[in-house]
């Protein structure tokens, strides 16, 4: 293991804004971060600060607090992310939150960064995207995504980067929001959009089936997935029927701690669809080479990703060290 806690900066800490975040930062950059934290987790090379969870019942909100260090890179993370689900009705956003980084080496603050939970958000897509490439089909002609929301359309993007399917189809129960989402995500990346008529008949069709929603009752179904296909379902929700892991061949999680805690695989096991050792992988033991991923075209994959804390160090990380390389941001006052 390569350390390079040495070469992170010792100047004054570095305040940097959602816009310039969103400059410094590619969705291709993103993937690499994240496909490379998940390998060093897998090796040991990641310390977790275990999540805290706040709710503020009265406003209908939440926030969390996360803290990671990839041993490899030079600075740790601490990230503040927030949800107060009653914003839209106040021309709000949903999600919010921020990160300081600290230099690795000395404890210093490294950087504020008032991403207002942008790279939160970009991470698990790209973290959906890490899960793909490792477990689809090389050749994915149709994709379904579920869910229509800000996950949604960073799913997309990130999936674009590692697949290039000849029609997505997009559905969510909210009358017209499929039809306003292929319209814009189509303009924006060019790739064939439409709404799905029918959830089991886009699913039935799809190699590969991406669910984003905020979903408390499952909607997906063993029965509808053909040979072949891939799902990476996204957040410790409820998704998918405890059937689906019992048809699945391989399933796959970002961490077997966090997944048999919370959401779809939590709800499997509880439903006796599946039993812990029935997990294949963590993602970072594909990427690492340690275990395969898809290994023949008919197997079906399932991949439940919760979100960790080492996925927001290394694009943090990787958005202070481009901006000290352009020049970007204020120093702290």
């Amino acid at each position: 293991m390569t350390s390079r806690v040495h070469s992170a900066s010792s100047s004054q800490p570095l305040v940097l804004t959602e816009d310039e975040v969103r400059d410094l930062l590619s969705v291709d950059d993103a993937i690499s971060a994240v496909r490379g934290a998940f390998s060093q987790a897998a090796q040991g090379h990641v310390s977790l600060l275990a999540g805290e969870r706040f709710i503020v019942d009265q406003h209908s909100g939440e926030f969390v607090i996360r803290g990671a260090y990839v041993h490899t890179e030079p600075y740790f993370c601490l990230k503040v992310a927030t949800g107060f689900y009653n914003n839209p009705t106040k021309g709000l956003p949903v999600g919010g939150g921020m990160m300081l980084l600290f230099n690795a080496g000395t404890g210093e603050l490294a950087s504020v960064i008032l991403d207002n939970g942008y790279l939160g958000a970009l991470r698990t897509g790209a973290g959906g995207a890490v899960a793909t490439d490792v477990l689809a089909k090389k050749t994915v002609e149709r994709v379904l995504l579920v869910g229509t929301g800000r996950q949604a359309r960073h799913q997309l993007e990130s999936l674009l980067r590692v697949r290039s399917p000849e029609l997505v189809e997009v559905y969510v129960r909210t009358e017209g929001a499929s039809a306003i989402f292929a319209r814009e995500m189509g303009d924006r990346t060019g790739c064939a959009i439409v709404p799905a008529g029918s959830l089991e008949e886009a699913a039935s069709a799809a190699d590969l089936v991406i669910t984003a929603t905020s979903a408390h009752e499952p909607f997906l179904r063993a029965e509808w997935l053909k040979p072949g296909s891939h799902v990476t379902a996204i957040g410790a929700k409820h998704e998918l029927f405890p059937e689906v892991f019992e048809k699945a061949d391989k399933i796959v999680v970002d961490s077997r701690q966090e997944c048999l805690a919370h959401g779809d695989i939590c709800f499997a096991v509880e439903a006796g669809s599946l039993q812990p050792e029935g997990i294949s992988a963590e993602l970072g033991e594909i990427t690492s080479g340690m275990l395969p991923g898809r290994e023949v075209d008919d197997e079906i994959t399932v991949a439940v990703l919760s979100g960790l804390g080492f996925q927001d160090a290394a694009v943090g990380t990787a958005v202070l060290e481009e901006a000290r390389r352009r020049g970007v941001g204020r120093p702290l006052a």
